[in-house]
């Protein structure tokens, strides 16, 4: 890769004792001051002096236009005797992609502190955004390019000489007090900002006696369920390490009667032998507990557990040290948790207990120390370690200005493997607050700024605008107003990941799950949200993948006790990389596919208008129960929830009226008086007759394991009661209980209910013809195929994997899931022309079914998901589509 020469600028403005800080002509176009760093302060806008022209090329500042791009040619020359084109080059060529840099980009960009109302934001400070793309390779015929992306500050030193860029040693006490005053800065000021805004809710809410008394200001696990936290520090299966006395311990009371603050770390286990010899078993276990119990191993744990233990030692030393010069400190720290030696490794009630309580685990960590340096945990926390070299490259580019290179936390922390691992995503997400070590450096994330080491210790307090609101846990306000939508956008960002046991799938998300469920006010079946079923089943993958199956799952995963090894192929957990059994596949809600009703934000209005199945699982006993018997947990968040983003309408039958405050159907509605058991409206459709002779909850279709019937629909009266009733100590979710002496729903362990993997109901089934669309080729062994009638003309669109053109089966089963509004471009094209186009489209606004293409498991007796798409309902009309009972697993 070779960059173009500087040129001289006729005249330049630098005398003889300055021209080592020459810039080239292009570079001196940027006006490159102290002063450009700067935003001059400015009511009522957030972009003062900086308005973007129509053109991408380039913006304005107050001292003129800048241009941006920069062509670097491969044959323009060797290195530029130009200071800041060296620290771009350098830079790039640093990146750690390897494939051709064709041009870059060079642009000003608005810097400055994170505000959660955008229209209070108030920008202080510019920088200098330098882009480009790589050629990774080639995939096909068209080369994989990759955007990446750096940032120029304003540096208080430079180095000099250039050469000494990246050979400093960290400041270790430098980075302590670093930590403490995020820390300090973080509990201060973010709490006071909380509890501001308590207080204005709580004022508004006084106005008005319909608003829930006992509101949780924040998505807080240690808010919401302070009492399960208690119960978990209570337990025996709970404990954390004592730094001081290097023994595992039960993580005492403070002198303010809650738990001792404590940490949590997240990192990546790797393939450390190490790692796994020194876990904690049933046979070292109790030895453990003992006073000096774990010194015997200290010193041989995997580095990263080592650093992390010191972390705490020397976070708590150099508080001692400053206790007194800031008031109010982080408080003292002696205790951390980590998985490995928290949790008896080949217990397996131990490993159950601790995994299905993550998001208590990390929801109560004064902070989470995550190691994302390495591939494993023989990495270390790098920017701890003394002869770590991880100073930002810096070059003084001019006499009054010198820059550094900054690159965003989020570039940096989503290239590293712990991000691509599946249990590092909830444990990110739910924990308060996140000291990341990535790349040798550090950064602070809470669920309101972003701070690195890069940034100005002066500015930090208010933290830096970089991008990274993509992140979930930045989407707190979505989880409290559009639940679902934080479901699917979570489901999204987990698939995929990495997962050292595939068994785990679900253990690795349940954590989120339950964080989800109290706003949702659902309990997630196989990783789909009961009161949303209907549309979380319609997520589609991004590859093809194989069944995650007990035939497909490696034979060490099987009889550890982690779980049963049954996924459902209805759900994206029951789906994996074929070569790759730790490799999820990634599924997504593609609001296209989804016709536009969830950007609408429509979606109860589709709910309870455009579906129809009642929804029934079998527990392990093989008796039937409803999917959906309204709300699973108390629905303190229900007011919250905006309506149209809310699910289905209905209450149990026999449910206590306690709850109808928090419910939008009249008491005395009840099932049969004009909705089902969902709050749908029973209203006539074409198919009303097909389903006339048959009642929803009549089945007949047996298992080859339950030859003697069906038993069912049932649900035993303890159970329900514990849908319905909460103990004393719920009483703050707004549902108080009206009989103390029935279980809670976390006490009788209803999210974990030994399910089968099925689902039973009735819906219309249709054959149809399956022929492949070669207009839209293949792609990562997904084929789109259209669905014929049985006159051979094309009735509708399905994606599945294309191995099922290898079959060559003439005919697939069809069900119809729910209604669909419309094709999109790329489905049904405008030069499709069949009797269905244009007329059948004109005559309903929703003249779709939403369709699943099934297969029959013939051994095991039950029907299987092939694929999704949509089928015209006129054509399961004409085609003799029958209402059948189907057994999907």
């Amino acid at each position: 890769m070779a960059f173009p020469q500087s040129k001289e600028s006729p005249g330049g403005g630098f005398d003889r004792s300055t021209t080592a800080y020459e810039l080239c002509s292009r570079c001196k176009e940027l006006n490159i001051t102290p002063e450009s760093f700067n935003v001059a302060a400015h009511r009522g806008h957030n972009r003062p002096n900086l308005e973007k022209n129509a053109s991408s090329e380039s913006c304005w500042l107050a001292s003129g236009k800048v241009p941006t791009r920069y062509v670097i040619s491969e044959s323009g020359g060797t290195s530029s005797d130009c200071k800041l084109c060296n620290l771009i080059r350098d830079t790039i060529g640093s990146s750690r992609n390897t494939g051709k840099v064709a041009e870059y980009f060079v642009a000003w960009d608005l810097d400055g502190p994170y505000v959660k109302d955008l229209s209070k934001f108030v920008n202080t400070s510019r920088r200098l955004r330098v882009s480009w793309s790589r050629e990774m390779g080639a995939l096909s015929e068209k080369g994989v390019r990759v955007e990446e992306e750096v940032f120029l500050l304003p540096a208080a030193d430079a180095l000099s000489p250039p050469q000494q860029t990246g050979t400093s040693a960290p400041d270790l006490n430098r980075s302590l007090r670093l930590i403490l005053k995020w820390l300090h800065m973080c509990e201060t000021k973010h709490q006071n900002q909380q509890k501001d805004k308590k207080q204005t809710r709580d004022a508004s809410q006084a106005k008005d006696e319909n608003e829930t008394k006992h509101e949780n200001p924040l998505p807080l696990p240690q808010r919401e369920w302070e009492h399960r936290f208690r119960d978990l520090v209570n337990s025996t299966y709970f404990g954390v390490i004592d730094v001081v006395d290097k023994q595992l311990c039960r993580l005492p009371m403070a002198e303010n009667g809650k738990p001792a603050p404590y940490v949590a770390l997240s990192y990546v286990w790797g393939q450390d032998d190490a790692h796994r010899e020194l876990r904690t078993t049933c046979e070292n276990g109790l030895l453990r507990t003992e006073p000096e119990g774990l010194a015997q191993v200290w010193e041989r744990l995997p580095t990263t557990i080592r650093d992390a233990l010191k972390l705490v030692q020397d976070l708590s030393r150099m508080r001692a040290e400053q206790d007194g010069e800031a008031s109010p400190m982080p408080p003292p720290l002696r205790y951390i948790w980590i998985d490995s030696l928290c949790i008896v490794q080949d217990g397996p009630q131990s490993w159950k207990y601790n995994a299905r309580r993550m998001d208590l685990i990390y929801g109560n960590a004064y902070f989470t120390i995550c190691a994302a340096d390495g591939p494993s945990s023989a990495t270390g926390l790098v920017a701890m370690n003394p002869t770590a070299h991880n100073q930002p490259g810096v070059a003084q580019i001019t006499p009054k200005v010198a820059v550094r290179v900054s690159m965003s936390s989020d570039s940096v922390i989503d290239a590293s493997e712990w991000n691509h691992r599946g249990w590092t995503f909830q444990e990110r997400i739910l924990s308060r607050r996140c000291i990341i070590f990535a790349e040798g450096r550090i950064f602070f994330q809470c669920r309101q700024t972003n701070w690195s080491q890069d940034d100005n210790p002066d500015e930090a307090e208010n933290g830096m605008a970089s991008a990274w609101g993509h992140l979930l846990h930045r989407r707190y306000d979505e989880l409290e107003s559009r639940p679902i939508k934080f479901f699917m956008t979570a489901v999204e960002k987990y698939t995929g990941r990495n997962l050292s046991f595939a068994s785990d799938i679900l253990d690795a998300f349940s954590g989120v799950s339950q964080l989800m469920k109290w706003y949702l006010c659902s309990h997630l079946h196989f990783g789909l949200p009961a009161s949303h079923f209907d549309l979380a089943l319609l997520w589609k993958p991004l590859a093809g993948k194989c069944r995650r199956t007990s035939a497909n799952i490696p034979a060490n995963e099987r009889g550890h006790g982690r779980h049963d090894l049954e996924f459902p192929s209805w759900s994206w957990c029951g789906w994996m990389d074929s070569k790759d059994p730790g490799k999820g596949a990634r599924a997504v809600y593609d609001s296209e596919f989804l016709g536009g009703f969830i950007d609408d934000a429509g979606t109860r209005d589709w709910l309870l208008n455009h579906t129809w199945i009642i929804w029934f699982v079998r527990d392990q006993e093989a008796n039937l129960r409803p999917l959906w018997e309204g709300p699973t947990v108390p629905p303190s968040s229900r007011g919250k929830v905006t309506p149209q983003w809310q699910g289905y309408k209905s209450r149990p039958r026999g449910q206590s009226s306690c709850w109808v405050k928090h419910l939008d159907v009249p008491e005395n509605t009840a099932v049969g008086d004009g909705v089902d058991a969902y709050g749908r409206p029973v209203k006539g459709r074409w198919w009303s007759g097909l389903a006339r002779e048959t009642q929803h909850n009549h089945f007949t279709q047996r298992l080859p394991d339950t030859l003697f019937g069906v038993r069912g629909p049932c649900l035993p009266e303890a159970t329900r009661k514990s849908y319905m009733y909460f103990n004393a100590h719920d009483s703050h979710s707004g549902a108080p209980s009206s009989n103390p002496g029935s279980m809670s729903f976390a006490e009788a362990g209803l999210d974990h209910q030994p399910y089968q993997p099925l689902l039973q109901f009735w819906t219309l089934t249709c054959q149809f013809g399956m022929v492949p669309d070669f207009d839209t080729p293949a792609a990562d062994h997904l084929q789109r195929y259209h669905v014929a009638d049985s006159a051979g003309d094309k009735c509708g669109t399905v994606v599945t994997d294309k191995s099922w053109v290898e079959q060559k089966k003439p005919f697939c089963t069809f069900i119809a899931l729910s209604e669909a509004k419309d094709f999109t471009e790329q489905e049904w094209s405008a030069r499709s022309r069949t009797h269905y186009n244009p007329g059948a489209r004109e005559d309903s606004k929703w003249p779709l079914f939403y369709a699943m293409a099934i297969t029959k498991d013939v051994k095991r007796g039950v029907w299987e998901r092939l694929g999704l798409g949509k089928v015209y309902q006129s054509a399961f009309q004409r085609d003799g589509c029958r209402w059948d009972e189907i057994i999907l697993g």
